[in-house]
This record gives C-alpha cells, sequence and structure tokens, in this order.
C-alpha cells in the first residue's frame, strides 16, 4: 500500500501541498502528530515504514478481519448506585412526607446549590432528580 505512490513529487501543485502540509505538522507538538509528519516523510522520501503485524485471536475462528484489525472494546462502566431520594432532601427513611414538604424543602437546597449562588449545576441537577422522583412516589 506504501510503497506505490500516483502522484508525481515534481508537480509544483504537489510540491507546494507537500510544503503547507510539512509546515502545518511541523508546528505541532502533540506526539501522535509528530509521529504521522514522521511517517509521512518516510513516505514521501521512498522509505515507507514496514507495516506492523496486526495481533490477533486465535481462540476465536468466528472473527472476520475487520473485527481482528480494531482494539476490543473496553467493557461498558459499572452503573452508579442509586441515590435514595430521600437522603438527598434531607427526609429521614420513615418521615410522612407531603407534597408541599418535598416542594419546599427543593426550593430551600436550591437557594443553597444553585449555579449562581456558588453551588454546581450536578448538584442542583441531583436534587431536582430527587425531588421529582418524591413527587412522582406522592401521586
Amino acid at each position: 500500500m506504501a510503497g506505490n505512490l500516483d502522484f508525481d513529487l515534481n508537480d509544483p501543485m504537489v510540491g507546494a501541498l507537500i510544503d503547507r502540509a510539512d509546515r502545518f505538522l511541523a508546528g505541532h507538538r502533540n506526539p501522535l502528530v509528530q509521529s504521522f509528519a514522521g511517517i509521512l516523510g518516510q513516505v514521501l522520501a521512498g522509505r515507507a515504514p514496514a507495516a506492523r503485524p496486526v495481533e490477533t485471536d486465535d481462540t476465536s475462528s468466528s472473527s472476520s478481519s475487520a473485527n481482528s484489525r480494531r482494539p476490543p472494546r473496553p467493557p461498558p462502566p459499572a452503573p452508579a448506585p442509586k441515590e435514595d431520594p430521600r437522603d438527598v432532601l434531607g427526609f429521614g427513611p420513615d418521615a410522612k412526607l407531603t407534597r408541599a414538604m418535598v416542594k419546599e424543602r427543593q426550593r430551600e437546597l436550591a437557594k443553597l446549590m444553585h449555579p449562581d449562588r456558588g453551588g454546581s449545576t450536578k448538584a442542583l441537577q441531583r436534587l431536582n432528580a430527587a425531588a421529582q422522583a418524591l413527587l412522582q412516589d406522592l401521586k
């Protein structure tokens, strides 16, 4: 793949394009971009790097060649443990709640947790989700 170039390096337009790409790539400090620039330079100089062998898992004979080139996907993250909405709003497990009590506590805590008052967006979202869950249970 890398040994056969289909364009003329002596063409002025190709040369200008290569110069612009070289200047662009040389200005980056990212190691991945620098590595790409080095490989591109080797390809243009006719010294393409040797292809690396793809590691395959010989235990599964049903995998296709496209799948053997991709690294395995990491497992999905474990779901966060469910929070008790009563704990978030500061109610005890045995408290007899009414809709008015939940709404009032939500307003009080929202004043403290609001991002405009020094709180965080995540904390306010957590509070609102807990209040909504309790209000749904009280219907």
